[in-house]
């Protein structure tokens, strides 16, 4: 399909509602969570990444991969969806008649923290970091700011690293051309697409799943 209009006329909801539509309709049969989510932290005797979404029964895996030719263009949908899904409103809602679940989303580009692995004590550290910033951020930036989504909750449907979306992907992820090329090839984002394929698996009765895994197997 091919949505030809003029600037502002519509053209990005053409295929982010039936995105959400869809999204919903799995979404109304996922399983209550297990108590409150948590943020993602370091697991010292386990030696592993424990993701913000642990608090999760159902499955993680991309239900959508919105692609833009830059990252100005990604942000720019960013501040979409923390609008659509990240707002005060929204949360409450998706709490209460999701059973404690989320619709996440995520912006997967070079600006996104953090590269590398968990493991380096490094990269832990510019977690805190930056976690810490953008909590104290919400706290003091403007409500023009927040209801516009020029900044990121701390603890609302959006993944804000890598790591935790390298663990479990996120229902929408925004990203680039050029970084999906990087993803398909790197050994670390290998399992964005591996838990998506196992998602895929549990849900046979849509039309385009099987075409969509078979391109993923490819």
């Amino acid at each position: 399909m091919v949505v030809a209009s003029g600037t502002g006329s519509g053209k990005t909801e053409c295929f982010y509602l039936p995105i959400l539509a869809d999204i919903l309709r799995e979404a109304v049969h996922w399983p209550s969570t297990n108590g409150p989510a948590g943020p993602g932290e370091w697991n010292a005797r386990r030696k592993q990444w424990q993701h913000g979404r642990r608090h999760e029964a159902r499955p993680a895996g991309m239900r959508a991969i919105v692609m833009y030719p830059m990252n100005a263009l990604v942000n720019d949908q960013l501040r979409r969806l923390r609008t659509t899904l990240d707002s005060s409103e929204s949360l409450a809602w998706q709490q209460n008649e999701l059973r404690g679940n989320l619709i996440h989303f995520g912006r997967y580009t070079s600006q996104t923290e953090l590269p590398g692995h968990p493991e380096e004590d490094r990269g832990r550290r510019r977690w805190k970091e930056y976690a810490g910033k953008i909590a104290t951020g919400w706290e003091s930036v403007g409500e023009d700011l927040r209801s516009s989504g020029g900044w990121p909750r701390p603890d609302g449907a959006e993944m804000l690293s890598r790591w935790d979306m390298q663990a479990a992907p996120p229902d929408i992820l925004v990203t680039n051309y050029s970084m999906l090329e990087y993803m398909l090839v790197r050994p670390i984002e290998a399992d964005i697409f591996e838990k998506t394929r196992e998602w895929l698996a549990m849900s046979p009765d849509h039309d385009a799943v099987g075409e969509f895994r078979r391109r993923l197997d490819q």
